[in-house]
This record gives structure tokens, sequence and C-alpha cells, in this order.
């Protein structure tokens, strides 16, 4: 009786290995990621978006504002910072309605 017992534990262990058990559940992990993600993002995206419309235009001329005192002072850092803030409303714009 013992050595049926011992040899069933031989075979157990050699049909799934531990690499072979954590790639499983790593496999399960990324199809219920994949599944669960578009819902979530969805429901964020319209969120964002109706957010985003009523931000966008004073966002955009704060970033104008900033550009053109950047440029008008001769300091290029508040240059970029308005240029960065236009190009996100504008990246923005483009992600809502594309």
């Amino acid at each position: 009786m013992g050595a049926i017992s011992h040899h069933a534990r031989h075979i157990a262990a050699a049909f799934l290995t531990g690499r072979q058990i954590v790639i499983g559940l790593a496999v399960i992990v990324i199809a219920i990621i994949c599944l669960v993600a578009p819902v979530v993002g969805g429901s964020a995206f319209d969120s964002f978006s109706a957010r985003a419309e009523k931000a966008g235009k004073p966002a955009f001329l704060i970033g104008l504002g900033t550009v053109a005192i950047g440029l008008l002072s001769g300091v290029a850092i508040l240059t970029g910072i308005g240029l960065a803030v236009i190009g996100l409303v504008v990246a923005g714009w483009l992600l809502i309605n594309y």
C-alpha cells in the first residue's frame, strides 16, 4: 500500500510543476485584466470626456497666456510649460473627438 501512494505522489508531481502552476495563474490573471480593462476604461473615459469639455477652453487660454508671457519675458521654462499645457489640451481634444 505504501508503494502505491509513493508512486501516486510522483505522478502528481510530474504532472504539474510549480512553474506551470504559476504560469497558469499568471495567464488567468492576464485574461481577467484583459476582460475587465475595457469596461473600467470606458467608464473612466466617459467621466474624463465630460469634464474635459468644460475645462478645455480655459486650459488652452491659460497655456496660451503662459506662452505669451514666456516669450515676452524671455523665460524659456514658461514657454515650455505653456506649450505643454496646449499640447495636453490638443491631445485630449483629439482623444475625445477621434
